[in-house]
Formats: structure tokens, sequence, C-alpha cells
């Protein structure tokens, strides 16, 4: 428990220096920021508690070994020559994950390839088996790291993606991933404590469940029953089991913050009011079947977060349909802040007020920017872009 190791954390676009301030509020320490990473180092224990309290984390690795790679036939060779055995027997399942950055290899789906074959080599010259290579369900995971010539093989200690958190039985159309909506509050600087927060084209509620979860001090990991730390060899079930205690008794009943979410589409209202009902919510949250445009407000002022449909998925002109959320924003939310995030960049100037705050974000494949807006009352001067 005492042994300290160097980790990695790995996140989306834009989120790093939160991630870094939630990693050291857990007990990590040399946290560096990197591109949709922050480095760290702790013991297990603070491993299973980055895995346990993380909003923001996609995955927490631990490296093994790092080389130098020249080509394809050097990544398999060096691979080759691991000394795999220290982390996986015959009797493990496996899978193989790898990403690259301007590396000589230019596949990081070959990449993939490339080492579990050399891993199946090595154990078959070795004991004349191997061990099987399961892709949906694998007991370890490998991640192979290339940048540039630098190659580094780490395990997954998370198993599934942090973001994957369970409650959502229905994912909705275009739906946010938890991380990216965890993110997004971060982002807002809503205060889960006093602060009420709407989410006006709600979908299938993931960014309201997020926020209930932070107004609950619920660790998102509660939601997980299994991690890939569990089949490591080193695992500590005590640790593991104090921590998950620990984490219980952190979770407060619920404050007086108010929630509310309404979408135009009476279906995605019901299938984010069973997602939210999954996550123990039900009625904490407040949900209605509204259209944005021309609407009026159905709480009080506080923090508004809008996730605006790509514009494949916007019935009629797109401008015009820009407008009316920036009029309808002006003329019935004053006294709100406001964030829009669109995917539709060049057209969010057709909102019409100037912006406090720009941030480009990666939502996946998708380059968005969040926009924020000071809603004044009438009466107050509004500039526009």
């Amino acid at each position: 428990m005492t042994d300290t190791y160097k980790m990695l954390a790995l996140t989306q676009a834009g989120l790093e220096p939160f991630l870094k301030e939630e990693l050291m509020e857990i007990g990590a320490t040399q946290c560096q920021e990197g591109i949709r990473e922050v480095e760290f180092e702790g013991t297990l224990q603070t491993m299973y508690r980055a895995n346990m309290y993380s909003r923001l984390a996609v995955r927490i690795l631990v490296p093994i070994t790092s080389f130098e790679i020249e080509d394809e036939t050097s990544l398999y060779e060096q691979a080759k020559a691991f000394n795999w055995n220290q982390y996986l027997s015959l009797n493990d399942t496996f899978n193989v994950e790898a990403a690259q950055v301007d590396s000589p290899v230019k596949s990081s789906r070959f990449a993939g390839f490339r080492v579990k074959d050399a891993i199946v080599d090595r154990f078959r010259e070795q004991f004349g088996k191997r061990p099987f290579v399961e892709e949906r369900h694998p007991e370890i995971i490998i991640h192979v790291m290339l940048k540039e010539r630098q190659c580094t093989f780490s395990l997954d200690s998370s198993g599934m993606p942090l973001s994957w958190r369970s409650y959502r039985a229905n994912r909705g159309v275009a739906p946010l991933n938890e991380v990216f909506a965890a993110g997004l509050l971060k982002l807002s600087g809503w205060d889960p404590k006093s602060e009420t927060l709407y989410d006006p084209m709600t979908g299938s509620g993931t960014l309201l469940i997020e926020a209930a979860l932070m107004a609950a001090n619920s660790a998102p990991g509660l939601f997980r029953n299994k991690f890939g730390f569990m089949n490591w060899r080193n695992f500590e079930p005590g640790i593991w089991r104090a921590i998950q205690r620990e984490a219980r008794e952190k979770v407060t009943s619920f404050p007086s913050t108010q929630l509310w979410g309404a979408d135009i589409d009476s279906r995605a209202v019901q299938e984010a009011r069973e997602n939210i009902r999954n996550a123990g919510f039900g009625s904490n949250i407040l949900l209605k079947e509204q259209d944005f445009i021309n609407s009026k407000p159905v709480c009080e002022p506080g923090v508004m977060i809008l996730d605006l449909p790509l514009a494949k998925d916007i019935p009629g002109d797109l401008d015009e349909f820009y407008r009316s959320v920036g009029s309808t924003m002006k003329l019935h939310y004053p006294g709100f802040r406001a964030f829009i995030l669109s995917a539709d960049r060049r057209e969010l100037h057709q909102i019409g007020l100037r912006p406090s705050s720009k941030t480009i974000l990666y939502n996946g494949k998708l380059t968005s920017q969040l926009n924020g807006y000071e809603l004044y009352h009438k009466g107050k001067e509004e500039t526009t872009e």
C-alpha cells in the first residue's frame, strides 16, 4: 500500500485543469497537465480513490514500461521481449488498446494488433499455450501509447471507461458523455450547494444527473461494481472496501438546490425521467415538456446550460434557430448565467449577444465551442457580437 506509482489520468481536451484539481483533492501528488491527460503519483489507495471519485477522468492508467521504437517491427520485438508474466497469466483474458500521435506506426489499430501478436507469441513459446484475447469484457486491458518514437505500455485500472456510470438505461439521440457533462458543470462555475441549474434541452438527462451527483456529494464510482484493478495480482480488497464505505458515508442529504430540465420531445422527457430514477434522483430533478424558443423560465434565475442540437437535427433555417435562441434568452431569462454548447461554431454569432467567455472543447470526434453569457435585467445595457 505504501509503494508509490506513476499514473496517468486520461480526460477530454479542455478539462485538464479541473482534473488536476480533482486528483490533488483525492491525495495525488506530482500532478502535471498534458494534452487530454494528467500525470500524477500515488499509492494503490490513490489509484482506487481516483477510480471511485473522479468525475472528469475517462481512464486511470499505470505505466509499466517505456521505450523507443523505429517501426512496427521494433514495436513487435520490444513487446515480445517484455516480461508479461508479471501482469498476465495463461488463465487471464486480455485486450490491447492503442493510441498514437505522430508515430512511425501510423495506425493505432495495427499497433494494437502487433502488440497482441507479440504477447501471444511470447506465451506460446514459453508455455506452449496462450492467454485468450477478449474484446468485450477482458480481465486485463493493456494500453499502448505511441508519441512519436516513444512507446509506453500501461495497465488500465478502470476497465470500462469511467464515463460509464450505469445509471443511463436510455441514451437518447445524441447523448452527452458523462465526463463531458461533468466538465461543462465545472466550466460553468455552477455552485452545487446553492445555485439553480436549468437544462432546457435536456435530452437523456445526463447533465442534470451529473449535477445531482455533485450536489449530493455522491461519488460516480458507487454506481459500478467492477473495475479493471480488481483482476490484478496486487488487488487489495480490504483497502477497496474501506474506500467504498468512505464514499457512501460522504453522501449528503440533497441541498436546497433546484435542478430543472425541459425538452421539446416528449419521448426524451420520458427517457430522461427513467434515467433520473435509475440514478436515485427522481424527487430532486424536475422535468417539463417545453420548447425553449419563446419559453418562460420554469425556475428562479441561476445557471442555464444549453447543448444545442447538431445542424442536421434542426428543422428549418439554421440561422433563424440560433437567432430565436438568442432572443429568447435576452427577453425571457434575465438574471441567468447562460452557457451555449454548439458544434456549429460559425452559427454562434447569430445568438446576437456578446459572450463573456469562449472555450473550445472536444466531445468525442466533435469540435465544439462553449460560450458564456451574462443575461442582464431589462434596463441594463446589452452588447452584441
